[in-house]
């Protein structure tokens, strides 16, 4: 394939962390290493950024007014396309249908003629289109018919299967359009350093490890956590359990209250990347309890950590899952708090399905398969095909 020029567009990118940024820079940065020209176009940060030492080049512009809850710019439609005009561009990917950036970078494209692909992070909510839309278009009258047409003629790229039904049906678009690429996730980093291939003679005081990792709101369902704890104890369990939760977030009073009275339940603060592999490391196997996960990255590393997981079988969490193989899928809380007693009381399937998880993560996610397919898909669009 040609040496090409990638724009990546999106509100969202650093200093600030979270999913969509750091999926954008591992991707750009894969990018950069296959010989690809990178140009990350996000909005200015009045001073706060430190783009120094990035493997790409990076462009933040002003709109008409900034958003600080949203922490997102409208109205940057003019220095964009002077911008894409003087860069020229082979292809522009933006990110997120909830960043204004990312529906404005749409128009320009579709007023340059320039193959165009928005990548969909999280499920669009009925509730919330209108609300971006009067957001993202303050002063652009008569542009949202246009907008709607572009998306519906462009390829786009959902995280899971969930994501992609989600789309079609809120969006009317072709299903062909439509294009499931999981997340990365780097597999080679996301890897236990010790040998989980053997089971252990436990110790009389030793626990099995129940992880979490994920952001402290109602809407990941972290709440469940202390019923399930609770539930778990009318099983006559062969060894102690603790619950960790890794994460931040409005929950987290409420969560410290209740482990203050309920032992077995430890809260970690949200930590970097090296810090967290020495919390997967010290797991025996990973929780999801959420049913609105677009994709659930963090399933995907404790997988590649060699961790079974047990998740809901609501979301993208429950595609990364292999019911029975990875670990187990359920429909219920109560047939999660099951699972879990299943495998806190069997350590020789724990390692079994953390091989396979393993395996699975490896074949599936790592940043070289899904780089290759994402670059099938702006071949795609430079060819104008569906």
């Amino acid at each position: 394939m040609e040496t090409l020029k990638i724009a990546m567009v999106s509100d969202w990118f650093f200093p600030s962390v979270g999913g969509v940024e750091i999926h954008i820079h591992d991707l750009s940065s894969r990018l950069q290493e296959m010989g690809h020209e990178v140009h990350i176009i996000t909005g200015n940060r009045d001073g706060e950024e430190k783009d120094v030492d990035t493997p790409y080049q990076v462009h933040r512009i002003k709109g008409i007014s900034k958003v600080p809850r949203f922490n997102v710019w409208v109205g940057t439609r003019k220095p964009m396309e002077e911008l894409f005009k003087s860069e020229k561009f082979d292809v522009v990917h933006a990110h997120s249908f909830y960043s204004p950036m990312a529906l404005e970078a749409g128009l320009v494209s579709h007023s340059l003629n320039m193959p165009y692909l928005l990548t969909f992070h999280s499920f669009l909510d009925t509730r919330a289109i209108p609300k971006i839309l009067s957001i993202a278009f303050t002063g652009y009258t008569g542009k949202r018919g246009v907008l709607f047409r572009v998306i519906r003629n462009s390829h786009l790229v959902a995280v899971s299967n969930a994501v992609r039904k989600n789309i079609v049906r809120m969006l009317k678009v072709e299903d062909s359009m439509v294009h499931t690429i999981p997340n990365g996730i780097d597999t080679d980093f996301w890897r236990p350093q010790t040998d989980r291939g053997g089971v252990t003679e436990k110790k009389e005081n030793d626990a099995v490890t129940v992880l979490t990792v994920s952001r402290l709101t109602r809407r990941k369902r972290v709440q469940s956590i202390p019923k399930i704890i609770k539930a778990l104890h009318k099983y006559s369990l062969n060894s102690g359990v603790r619950f960790v939760i890794v994460g931040s977030g409005p929950l987290k009073r409420a969560l410290q209250r209740y482990a203050k009275k309920e032992t077995g339940l430890y809260l970690i603060d949200c930590v970097d990347r090296q810090k967290l592999h020495s919390i997967y490391e010290s797991a025996d196997l990973y929780l999801s309890p959420s049913k609105k996960e677009a994709f659930g990255i963090a399933v995907a590393e404790a997988q590649s950590m060699m961790l079974p997981a047990v998740a809901l079988n609501h979301g993208g969490a429950a595609e990364i899952v292999i019911h029975n193989t990875t670990g187990y899928v359920a429909s219920t809380d109560a047939e999660l708090t099951e699972y879990l007693a299943t495998l806190i009381d069997d350590e020789v399937t724990r390692l079994r399905m953390g091989r396979e998880a393993r395996k699975h993560a490896v074949r599936r996610f790592s940043w070289k398969l899904v780089t290759k397919r994402v670059l099938r898909v702006y071949e795609l669009a430079m060819e104008g095909k569906a």
